[in-house]
Order: C-alpha cells, then structure tokens, then sequence
C-alpha cells in the first residue's frame, strides 16, 4: 500500500488506532511485552481490512533491573536509540518504532499532510523521557485526529462516528452480528419484564431503567465514548484493578439510573 500509494488518511487513523490497540495488550502484561520491531513488513492487514502485528522475535519483558540493550535487535531506520545500546527497551522503544512509521504512512499519501507532525515529532524524541508516556496517550491523540479532513477537505470522520455503538465501530462481520443479537436480546429481556400491581407508567419507567442498565453495562465493558476515563482505577495496569475499576463505575451509573428511576416513582 505505500508502494503503491493507496493509504489514506482514513486508513492511516484506522491502522494506527489498531496498532495501538494491540501494543496496549502487550504493555499492559507484568512485565510489559515490548514488540521492539515495528515496521511496515511486520505489518498485515486482513481481508476485512484491519491491521495486525506480526513477528514477535525481536520482542523482550521489560525489566526495571537492565540498564541497556545488549543486543540490537530491530531494523536500522526503525529501532529507538536505546536498542543501540543506550538504554533499555521500554514502551516507549514501540511509540517511538510507531512514530517512525507514521511518517513513512503520512509520506505515502497522494496529497502530503502535516497532520501528524506534532505526534512524530513527540513520539521520536532521541530521550525516551521526552516521548510519550504510554501507548495509551498515542492512541488518544490518534483518536482526536478522527475529527479531523479526509481527501479533498482530509474529512475523516463526523463527531456522530463517535458514538457508534459497542459492536459495530470495527465494521468486522462477525462482531456487528453478535452484538446485534446482544442488543435485541437485551431490549427484549428489558422491555418485555413484567411487574404485578404496577400502572402503566411505572411499568413503562421500570422497564426503560432496566434497559439502560444492561446497555450501561456493556458500555462500560467496551469503553464507550471513553466513560472509563471518569475512574482513574480502569486505566491501571494490572488487570484486576482495571476491571476493579470497570464495576466500580458500573455500579455507579446503575446506581445513579436506580435513584432516577425512584426520584420519578415519588412524583408520579
């Protein structure tokens, strides 16, 4: 595709955001997994059109103890100053490799851009201090780019692209199918509940909190509209924290959903 020059900003976005993706599993294991040789042949993209990473044999734990790489293992043009043996291989060893390949991707385009220059520039700092800080802050400046022109004007998207669903924002087949039986299921059990001795209107209103319940469940699971940034604990690293913090917010929006629902009851 570079070759070729048939990226476009979109697709860059798109491949970026997942590449992120994958390298926040990675960094987010004890100890962090660092990929180490992030380029574009260590890059595949499937026939539904997403981006996965490949050839991990350059790839080491990163261990606070080691002061310096012995070895360079990488590809000359991508590897960070570190892998030379100025110091050891850390997260951002990988956001620097990604910031070397989104300018490569940015020079492919048809019609050059500057959009990306403030991210290259931060991500191939020679001190890795100076980087960015974790994956996770890429793909966040990744994700604001979402917003911005495409082609003609660089549109890449709308703001209304951000509140596609849980499900269906990677357009894979198989996902958008499984959380379109996921949703009918979840309004049918919501919607179809029945209560004894209950009118009309709190019937209704009963009914419509257990929905937004269950959706708010999986909207906390799946981070939408990055609701997870509202409780610091779901950006820790170790898991059970992470998903320590995921209930936590949950509970929270069920709870404040429940106290609406009783709030109205005591009106109405």
């Amino acid at each position: 595709m570079i070759d070729e020059r048939t990226l476009t900003l979109d697709l860059i976005i798109r491949f970026m955001g997942e590449l992120c993706s994958i390298l926040e599993k990675l960094h987010f294991l004890n100890p962090p997994v660092i990929h180490r040789d992030i380029k574009p042949s260590n890059i595949m993209i499937t026939s539904c059109g997403h981006a996965i990473l490949i050839d991990f044999n350059a790839a080491k734990r990163s261990i606070d103890t080691a002061d310096h790489d012995t070895v360079l293992l990488g590809t000359k043009g991508y590897a960070a100053p570190e892998q030379y043996g100025f110091g050891p291989s850390t997260p951002q060893t990988d956001i620097y490799a990604l910031g070397i390949l989104l300018k490569e991707l940015s020079h492919a385009l048809p019609v050059p851009t500057t959009i990306f220059d403030a991210i290259i520039s931060k991500c191939t700092e020679m001190n890795p201090a100076d980087r960015m800080k974790t994956i996770q802050e890429l793909k966040a400046e990744i994700e604001k780019l979402q917003n911005c022109s495409n082609d003609n004007h660089n549109t890449v998207s709308t703001p209304l692209k951000n509140f596609i669903p849980p499900g269906f924002r990677t357009r894979t087949p198989w996902k958008m199918l499984t959380a379109c039986v996921g949703y009918l299921f979840i309004f049918w059990a919501s919607l179809t509940m029945e209560i004894q001795d209950a009118t009309v209107f709190h019937l209704w209103l009963e009914r419509i909190t257990a929905l937004f319940i269950m959706l708010s469940f999986v909207f906390c699971c799946f981070n939408y509209c990055n609701i997870r940034r509202l409780i610091p604990l779901c950006e820790n690293k170790r898991m059970l924290i992470r998903w320590s913090g995921v209930l936590i917010l949950y509970f929270a929006v069920a709870f404040l959903l429940l106290l609406i629902m009783f709030l109205l009851e005591s009106i109405f």
